[in-house]
């Protein structure tokens, strides 16, 4: 019997991940609680010495502004420096790892620092370049918004991944129908589950990442899964 998992991250995330479990044998719905929008705009280029990137999202945004295509780009990981690189940025380096290192990286980079970010990005990375005497500046460039076009599932789901604490919020409001009413949240921390844990079953991954998330899967699908019963009543001195 199908295992059924909502997969609630925005794109492109939420094809990622869905490949992932698919590839483990779980039916999959994409169903993004979030979307970004971007109607403000990145503001002017002129006087920028190198710009910051955490978010793919935020390269997405910048790759409709080529003034921006000309300044050297800072990125968190490979995968926002292949975005920023296909948004037509041509000088593109990557910290390969987390913000961390990312800042290491910038001790070097051309001043101003512009962290180009969405509105509702968490962390202190400008705050620590400011602190290292480095002239930065952050500029929400996206906020996530809910999806008006949250799906319907026709078919019930067996758990949904949570992966914030607003995502849960959403969820609560916009997770209604019956395909819902007896779905397991899979929720990456504490504070995911909070908004959620009074209304729908929840398991909290043992630790705040993906891997972990998928280990809770797991053991919410073998929850669920019943035991097959493999000797049999004769094999037992029953009858059968």
């Amino acid at each position: 019997m199908p295992f059924r998992v909502a997969i609630t991250r925005p794109e492109p995330h939420g094809s990622e991940t869905a490949a992932r479990l698919g590839a483990m044998g779980y039916e999959t719905v994409l169903a993004p609680l979030l979307v970004p929008s971007s109607e403000d705009g990145p503001g002017p280029a002129d006087g920028i010495g190198s710009i910051a990137l955490t978010s793919r999202f935020a390269a997405k945004v910048l790759a409709a502004h080529p003034a921006f295509h000309h300044i050297p780009v800072h990125a968190v990981g490979d995968a926002t420096a292949d975005e920023a690189r296909r948004a037509g940025f041509d000088r593109v380096s990557s910290a390969a790892g987390a913000v961390d290192d990312l800042f290491a990286m910038l001790r070097t980079a051309p001043e101003p620092i512009v962290h180009m970010a969405g509105a509702d990005q968490r962390g202190d990375l400008v705050e620590r370049l400011r602190a290292r005497g480095q002239d930065a500046e952050r500029r929400a460039i996206y906020r996530m918004i809910p999806n008006a076009a949250f799906p319907a599932p026709s078919e019930p789901v067996d758990a949904a991944l949570l992966y914030s604490p607003r995502s849960a919020e959403v969820f609560a409001r916009l997770a209604t129908g019956p395909a819902w009413r007896g779905v397991t949240l899979i929720c990456m921390s504490p504070s995911v589950a909070a908004p959620v844990s009074a209304t729908f079953p929840t398991v909290v991954a043992q630790a705040p990442n993906q891997d972990a998330m998928i280990a809770a899967l797991r053991l919410a699908r073998e929850a669920r899964t019943p035991m097959v019963d493999l000797q049999g009543p004769a094999a037992r001195g029953g009858t059968a």
